[in-house]
């Protein structure tokens, strides 16, 4: 009987412990093609081209990684650092003035790839509407481009043509590539009232039995 009133209490043990954090791609449109054309970001001797796509989650979660589908293959791309934003949401608008993270990056010449920042739990998120946006630095006058039509694309996309502060005036029909990798916190963590009281009635019929056999 001990050893059933153990493997009872290892059992409830278990129901009680805060879950583990779970990684998932809370954005992930598929890999753009590997190509040297594309949409454009930077300067592109006229203005300065930056371009966000819009997303929405449903839960809570801690970002791990940012990153755009990009491409220097061409000559007249050969990247630069950048940085890699997310922005809240104005009534499916970029709402530049709140802005949750930003992080720096050096997007590599002669290459196409997933790039941008990484290194785990950057900043958490909550649920809601935002956008991520990839914005070469001016000081550079360098540029790249985001090849598409990736296989899964966000529903909104705006660009920015302004210096500076950018304005994300313009809707466009793109189908560029972006992921996000976070931790998602279990959030059914804490066992719910069902669960408990099936554990307690297994316990006292456990005990029970033990002093109906005394």
């Amino acid at each position: 009987m001990k050893k059933w009133l153990l493997i009872l209490g290892i059992i409830g043990l278990s129901l009680t412990m805060p879950a583990q954090a779970q990684a998932v791609f809370i954005v992930d449109t598929g890999a753009g093609p590997a190509d040297a054309n594309g949409v454009e970001i930077g300067f592109n001797f006229t203005n300065w081209e930056r371009i966000a796509g819009q997303f929405s989650i449903s839960d809570s979660y801690t970002v791990n990684s940012l990153e755009g589908w990009i491409s220097t293959l061409s000559t007249a791309r050969d990247g630069g650092l950048s940085d890699i934003v997310v922005y809240g949401d104005n009534a499916d608008s970029v709402d530049v003035g709140n802005e949750l993270f930003r992080g720096s990056f050096t997007i590599a010449n002669n290459t196409v790839g997933w790039q941008g920042v990484s290194g785990g739990s950057l900043f958490s998120i909550n649920p809601g509407t935002y956008w991520i946006a990839v914005e070469m630095n001016e000081a550079s006058a360098d540029a790249a481009a985001m090849p598409q039509p990736v296989g899964n694309p966000l529903a909104l996309h705006r660009r920015s043509e302004a210096y500076g502060v950018p304005n994300y005036s313009n809707i466009e029909d793109y189908s560029v590539g972006f992921r996000i990798d976070a931790d998602l916190v279990n959030p059914n963590a804490v066992p719910e009232p069902a669960t408990m009281a099936l554990f307690a009635t297994g316990f006292a019929g456990a005990f029970w039995r033990r002093r109906s056999a005394k």
